[in-house]
């Protein structure tokens, strides 16, 4: 497992790989709340692993992964700002936490590596990453709760040409990380987060939460 990590390690820093995003989950076009909150994440548990090998906890993998998604919140203009912050240390300050656990989990093939090596990595090889992702939301000022989840999975090409693309060579897995934030965020919609109004310049509760699609107004948990 540990070969087989360094020999990703070692094409990614070289520029020879090239992501293509998955078909999951799909695209999708969330309506935005017009309260734009701040959030602090963490990551509490995460897993990893490469091929066929145990699954190991890394915190930075979720790191990764938990930013990337957090930055596309911030593009889309669901949040107004977003902030890592590490082992759950959040402050009273933001409006809300936001915590991940999951795994991912690297499918390649470790025979296509060894012939990859063997012929001076002129065969190429593909990793597909497979990520199970668990959110837990917390409102920081009512103390409600939200959970959402999603599965994703995009794929990378390990080739040495493949330095040509090295300007896009990411954008397959940054747009599969894009579409599991609208699917997070959308879940968190439908079940009543970020249904604050803007009310003379300042952001004031509902006494409800409105429902994005249906415009019903729910009782707050």
């Amino acid at each position: 497992m540990r070969a087989s990590a360094a020999l990703a390690a070692l094409a990614a820093c070289a520029g020879c790989t090239y992501s293509v995003a998955g078909t999951s989950p799909p695209a999708i076009e969330p309506q935005a709340s017009a309260f734009q909150p701040s959030v602090e994440h963490t990551v509490a548990d995460f897993k990893f692993a490469l091929g066929g090998g145990d699954m190991a906890t890394s915190i930075f993998d979720g790191r990764q992964l938990s930013n990337e998604i957090m930055r596309s919140w911030q593009e889309r203009g669901y949040v107004r700002s977003e902030q890592y912050v590490a082992d759950g240390a959040f402050s009273s300050s933001t409006d809300y936490h936001l915590t991940l656990r999951g795994s991912q989990r690297g499918e390649t093939s470790f025979t296509m590596q060894v012939i990859n090596a063997l012929t001076l990595s002129l065969t190429p090889y593909t990793i597909t990453e497979r990520y199970d992702l668990q959110y837990v939301l917390n409102d920081a000022k009512s103390g409600a709760q939200y959970t959402a989840s999603v599965k994703a999975w995009d794929k990378t090409w390990v080739h040495p040409f493949l330095v040509v693309a090295l300007p896009f060579a990411g954008r397959g897995h940054l747009t599969t990380m894009k579409r599991v934030g609208d699917d997070l965020y959308q879940q968190f919609r439908r079940a009543g987060a970020f249904g604050r109004k803007v009310v003379g310049g300042g952001a004031a509760s509902d006494s409800g939460r409105t429902a994005p699609e249906t415009g019903e107004h729910r009782s707050r948990p």
